[in-house]
């Protein structure tokens, strides 16, 4: 079986009109993706903003009339195509899943989806085991994997450690890997505590790991904050300041 993908670039304002119109013609799916990389840094909690010109796919059944499908959208919308291809059908699972192989950070440290192979590993590699969801950090991202490597290179052996902005919880569960005496993971977004408490689980680090939002009430110090995805606005700030001790070694990073 073969799909018929037809592909649109239009204005942020035109996006419900055209895929109101496309559902209507019997459009299975449509699609969103920047059309001239104009990239959206850490949008706020529970907004989804689109860029300002973006390239709307809409997939159909490769029996579809695709001259009627042009016509009325030039008609309904004023707007043409700008692409048509053809897609063959495939396990699409698998086909997701080869954008996210085994990734080392440094030198011992991997992230592991449960769908590679760690025959390749040797004995003395520190593995997370985390597949990609909807919550940020899985490693792919710069400021991500930079913390990783500070991780891999500074171990926190009996270190109390706090991931602020935890995501998916991925630096927090590399410090505990590394021998951190306690970790605490915080974050603003539901989605994301749900989330590390899920890698949290897989990776057998719920005794040194505590996550909650960023509305919890804390007392614990810690000797290492790490602090990425979050927004660093007075009252972020001033949580950070309460959370390190004295004398503590703080790596931030920004999005």
């Amino acid at each position: 079986m073969s799909w018929k993908q037809i592909s649109f670039e239009v204005k942020k304002s035109e996006t419900d009109l055209i895929s109101e119109v496309l559902m209507g013609l019997g459009s299975l799916s449509i699609t969103y993706s920047d059309a001239h990389d104009d990239a959206i840094y850490e949008p706020p909690v529970g907004q989804t903003p689109l860029w300002d010109n973006v390239k709307v796919n809409a997939l159909f059944s490769s029996e579809v009339n695709q001259k009627s499908i042009e016509t009325s959208i030039s008609d309904i919308c004023n707007i043409v195509v700008i692409d048509t291809v053809t897609l063959k059908d495939r396990v699409w699972e698998e086909e997701c899943q080869k954008d996210f192989p085994s990734m080392r950070f440094g030198k011992r440290l991997w992230v592991c989806p449960s769908w590679d192979n760690e025959s390749i590993l040797s004995n003395d590699s520190i593995v997370i085991h985390m597949d990609p969801g909807l919550a940020f950090g899985t490693g792919t991202h710069q400021t991500t994997s930079l913390c990783l490597e500070y991780l891999d290179s500074n171990p926190p052996k009996n270190l109390h450690v706090i991931d602020f902005g935890c995501g998916t919880g991925i630096l927090a569960i590399a410090a505990a890997k590394f021998g951190a005496k306690s970790v605490i993971a915080i974050d603003n977004d539901p989605q994301a505590v749900l989330s590390s408490k899920e890698n949290v689980a897989k990776n057998k680090c719920e005794n040194t790991i505590t996550i909650h939002s960023i509305n919890h009430g804390n007392d614990r110090k810690c000797d290492l904050l790490i602090a990425i995805g979050m927004r660093f606005d007075d009252r972020v700030t001033g949580n950070l300041e309460s959370y390190a001790k004295p004398v503590s070694y703080t790596h931030l990073t920004l999005p």
